[in-house]
């Protein structure tokens, strides 16, 4: 099957909520509280990405060649650190799909994008748990740039800060 980067559009919001809520639901058994993802619902995350998608208008999806969504990336171009100018707040791909190249086109289709924005580097925000998503970002260039923590259902969660500082590395490939 062949795939396709596009920009997202408001069309799109229902199937990245219903990307969104399969690969929390895949990826964060054990790490998140069970009964928090067992409460996750699309209709919850529709209108949390409509909002996302009508005040920054610059996510990316990945469409199969029937025209299913099957991932998107998701980032602004702000950050929570003062070294990186832009963050990547979201990348998933359909876990029956992932470890075939998806996610990376993705990160170099938002290297691509925030370079035409005149972003020099992006930083992405990860659960310190999810070996599978900081080894990825690791293989990508990114380097360990900080530590925070949040709040779920009174559990705090440690989340750790990987920056792309140079995205030549991702644009000439």
């Amino acid at each position: 099957m062949e795939y396709f980067l596009r920009p997202a559009t408001l069309d799109d919001t229902a199937a990245i909520a219903e990307i969104n809520v399969i690969v929390w639901k895949a990826t964060y058994p054990g790490i998140l509280p069970q009964d928090y993802l067992d409460r996750l619902t699309v209709e919850d995350k529709l209108a949390h990405y409509e909002q996302r998608l009508r005040r920054h208008p610059l996510p990316l999806v990945v469409e199969d060649s029937v025209g299913r969504i099957v991932g998107y990336s998701i980032f602004e171009l702000r950050s929570e650190t003062e070294e990186y100018t832009a963050e990547l707040t979201a990348l998933a791909v359909l876990p029956e799909l992932q470890g075939q190249g998806l996610g990376k086109r993705l990160l170099k289709a938002t290297a691509k994008v925030l370079h035409a924005e005149r972003h020099r580097n992006f930083c992405t925000w990860v659960l310190k748990e999810n070996i599978l998503a900081r080894a990825f970002y690791e293989h990508c260039g990114g380097v360990f740039a900080g530590e925070k923590t949040f709040e779920i259902d009174e559990l705090t969660i440690p989340e750790v800060c990987y920056g792309l500082l140079d995205m030549a590395d991702l644009l000439d490939e």
